[in-house]
């Protein structure tokens, strides 16, 4: 496992410079742990339920001009989101049957979390046809 100082991050062991800050990565045995808690310079905005979504978000945030990364829920016995998609774990509430985290800096927390909750609230636009009406099963529950 690996961590952030800078930033208070966790990542898997391939990833080699923070995506965050850009710091380099020191090496930590995950029987050490991590230093929390402590005053993180990074927090958790939103847990999203796969990582399609945790892709669309942190593209989204990015796109407002905050930094942001998704951490997906490693297990060291059952390997990443094995445990997390599970039956078993959705049955038992582990992880909220969460993907995994989407972190930003503590100073883009609360704009952050404005922004998921427009964009997770947001309802799917519907496409138009050249006529300006909606297209033939566009919204249609049954697609016809």
């Amino acid at each position: 496992m690996r961590y952030c100082p800078a930033c208070d991050v966790p990542f898997d062991d391939r990833v080699e410079r923070c995506p965050l800050c850009g710091g380099p990565l020191e090496a930590r045995d995950r029987a050490e742990g991590f230093p929390w808690p402590r005053p993180a310079k990074s927090v958790v905005v939103y847990e999203p339920p796969d990582e399609v979504v945790a892709g669309a978000l942190v593209e989204v945030l990015q796109d407002h001009g905050i930094k942001a990364i998704a951490v997906p829920y490693y297990n060291p016995y059952m390997g990443y989101n094995l445990l997390a998609r599970s039956t078993v774990a959705a049955a038992h509430g582990l992880h909220g049957g969460a993907w995994g985290r989407i972190y930003v800096f503590r100073r883009d927390e609360e704009r952050a979390r404005a922004i998921i909750e427009g964009w997770l609230s947001a309802k799917p636009q519907v496409p138009e046809n050249n006529a300006g009406q909606a297209a033939p099963g566009a919204g249609d529950e049954d697609g016809g």
